[in-house]
């Protein structure tokens, strides 16, 4: 119920026009620009928008748990069967895993980071192997991984750079390097009041 009010609030914020306000639901109120990671409005501005908030909140949490087996498949897709089946059943596992903890804890904001982690490393490969939707892929990962679970970013930052190790590819260093800093410059509008007041409790 807490993360649903918080994103139905950042929704209507960004109907409004703005990416931050204040939340007075909760021990009497603070910025939601201290949300760094528990806000999803970025995420469910388009379900939302279009099925309403509650249909539209659930709506995205569906192409979420989706979303993990697939970029799962797009990985090992030109794998020798054996390994697609093994890494299909983990995916599968590990969403379920996920749907469990959902289940109890209502802990949707892990289940939007390891999505975001997901789409920057399949915007990663793409790239990799020459397509040109990969870098906006990653750029939008990014982006869209600061507006809702900065912690993840982190994660996807490491991962790929791992990557870009392995492979010895530095054109996929460059690519992170300039995709991290356009995100953060585009997510600057969430977390600027953080920036500006380090202090506020």
């Amino acid at each position: 119920t807490e993360l649903y009010q918080q994103t139905v609030n950042g929704v209507r914020l960004m109907h409004r026009g703005s990416v931050v306000g204040w939340n007075w639901w909760l021990l009497g109120g603070y910025p939601t620009s201290t949300d760094i990671a528990q806000s999803f409005a970025a995420l469910a501005i388009v379900p939302m928008t279009l099925f309403g908030e509650q249909v539209g909140y659930h709506v995205l949490h569906a192409v979420l748990f989706v979303a993990l087996p697939v970029f799962v498949w797009w990985d090992v897709r030109h794998e020798d069967p054996e390994t697609a089946v093994v890494a299909g059943g983990f995916a599968a596992l590990f969403t379920a895993g996920y749907f469990a903890t959902l289940g109890n804890s209502g802990d949707t904001n892990s289940l939007v980071g390891v999505f975001c982690v997901g789409l920057a490393l399949a915007g990663s490969l793409a790239a990799r192997l020459g397509r040109r939707w990969g870098g906006p892929v990653l750029l939008l990962a990014l982006t869209l991984g600061l507006y809702s679970h900065v912690a993840f970013v982190v994660y996807a930052g490491i991962f790929l750079l791992l990557e870009a190790i392995y492979f010895r590819d530095m054109k996929a260093v460059i690519r992170l390097s300039i995709a991290g800093v356009i995100a953060g410059v585009v997510s600057l509008p969430a977390h600027s009041d953080s920036v500006r007041y380090p202090a506020y409790p």
